[in-house]
């Protein structure tokens, strides 16, 4: 009996389905459908960036804050900037800032011990946590929004009065110095470590020891925090499902007593060491790689000719998908490498610099590294297509609204540009940044190349198995001699840091 009521009931919905799907929707005309893909017609997209002033607040104490309101999910995120020189602590005390952001709302409270407070972020689902920045430090907390009140509470009571645990210390540095002693065994961590000693300054990159470390006492991060911790070194941002007015009003009584001094004053501008250009090769003899990284001097992000050189950049390494020239070179065309790439180095203040690097067989390392010099040879040459551009710059007018489609992306940007002064400074910035995209020319391109990639400059960096790699490549008629003056770095005592014979 049901199969053979159903069967028309069917039937009928059937045909109108059919009847519906021929007339368009509801009456409405179909739309025509392209023939072909190419005949597919997308209107540009109409992005207005958000300025600055949007979402910046100044409390009555003088903190910045950006604040952005996003009603999507229950969920809300504070974040407070610590505005710390890290280059100030003590030399026989290196590593304490890097201890103290990590452990400044780990270990507990003077009003909660450690166990406490993680039980109740725990109960919450809130996530607390903290660490160093290029700036300092920063202490955040992303929990469901109706909770807000309570996080804060306990957010600023870790910042305002840390206890630093004992235990929770001596577990820290426990957890370090064990980390230390594996220093010599990672090609990658001896190739960061080298190359931080080769480009910066000793006083700029000073290396922890397991005495720097062991040195460290409470008492020393309890003095480092009343020192910088105070309502004139910080900045917050915040986004999430709240309204700004009640927000406001919640930071102003959290700061109501707690005083504020004048802020502190910073070096921010990176210090190198301008290390002669040449070959510097450490001896990693259990390895059947070398680890490769070449360096040049670069600009200041502010420089007219910045722009130019970081599309130029991506042309040459770090952009168009799979196909920039390094990687079609050395890694397509010739299986020298699994990854290769190249990077523009971005300072909030003073100049950045051009990297490359890559990984290769020790015997194919030379030629890896005459290969790389060709294509720095051949962008200042202009030997690149007009196609990579325009691709290259479709892209980056077409994902610059990327970092606002959201609440928090909006408070990042603009948190980081009141850091730097680009906010006073230079207001229009974003404004104007796609036509600046747009009016690159090849010519362009091909001055930013020459001005940037200084074959004759290069600083290498190898980490591989000197033997192989120094005895030259006798199929491409390569020797070390080729890429400039050649000098054996020393190995060192992971804990220590002191040179110890090869």
């Amino acid at each position: 009996m049901s199969r053979v009521s159903i069967a028309p009931v069917a039937t009928l919905a059937l045909c109108c389905c059919v009847s519906v799907a021929s007339a368009g929707l509801f009456g409405k005309p179909k739309p025509q459908v392209p023939g072909h893909p190419d005949e597919i017609v997308i209107p540009p997209l109409e992005f207005t960036p958000p300025t600055a002033g949007e979402y910046r607040h100044v409390l009555s104490n003088g903190v910045v804050c950006y604040i952005a309101e996003e009603h999507v999910v229950p969920l809300s995120r504070i974040e407070v900037q610590l505005l710390i020189d890290e280059k100030q602590e003590p030399r026989e005390l290196n590593g304490l800032h890097s201890l103290f952001a990590d452990m400044l709302v780990e270990s507990g409270s003077g009003s909660h011990d450690a166990t406490w407070v993680e039980e109740d972020m725990a109960f919450l689902g809130a996530r607390l946590r903290s660490g160093s920045e290029e700036y300092g430090a920063s202490a955040s907390i992303d929990l469901l929004s109706k909770d807000l009140d309570h996080g804060l509470d306990m957010l600023f009571e870790l910042l305002r009065d840390p206890a630093f645990q004992q235990d929770r210390l001596d577990q820290n540095l426990r957890s370090r110095i064990a980390w230390m002693k594996e220093r010599n065994n990672d090609p990658d961590r001896i190739e960061r470590a080298e190359w931080y000693r080769l480009i910066y300054t000793p006083d700029y990159y000073r290396p922890t020891t397991k005495a720097s470390y062991e040195a460290i006492s409470r008492e020393d991060l309890l003095a480092w925090h009343d020192r910088w911790v105070q309502p004139g070194n910080m900045r917050i941002s915040a986004s999430g499902d709240f309204d700004t007015d009640e927000l406001l009003q919640a930071l102003e009584a959290r700061f109501a007593s707690w005083p504020t001094q004048p802020g502190a004053e910073f070096t921010w501008e990176p210090a190198y060491a301008n290390p002669t250009p040449g070959v510097y090769v450490y001896n990693k003899d259990d390895s059947n790689q070398s680890n490769v990284r070449v360096t040049l001097p670069g600009l200041d992000r502010d420089d007219p000719q910045w722009l130019a050189t970081d599309i130029m950049n991506q042309i040459l390494g770090s952009g168009n998908g799979m196909s920039n020239h390094l990687l079609n070179r050395i890694r397509t065309q010739e299986g020298l490498a699994y990854s290769v790439g190249s990077a523009l180095l971005e300072e909030d203040f003073g100049p950045g610099m051009h990297i490359a690097v890559f990984q290769t067989k020790t015997e194919s390392t030379l030629y890896a590294m005459r290969l790389l010099v060709d294509e720095y040879k051949r962008m200042a040459a202009g030997e690149f297509e007009d196609e990579e551009l325009e691709r290259i710059k479709t892209n980056l007018v077409q994902s610059f609204p990327t970092p606002f489609s959201s609440a928090a992306g909006c408070v990042e940007v603009f948190m980081s540009e009141e850091l730097t002064g680009r906010y006073q400074q230079n207001p229009d910035y974003y404004a104007e940044y796609r036509d600046k995209v747009r009016a690159i020319t090849r010519d362009d391109i091909q001055a930013a190349a020459q001005q940037l990639l200084h074959t004759d400059q290069l600083v290498w960096l190898v980490v591989g198995k000197a033997d192989g790699i120094l005895s030259g490549d006798a199929e491409h008629g390569i020797s070390v001699e080729e890429f400039g003056t050649l000098h054996m770095l020393p190995k060192r005592d992971p804990l220590t840091d002191a040179p110890i014979a090869n």
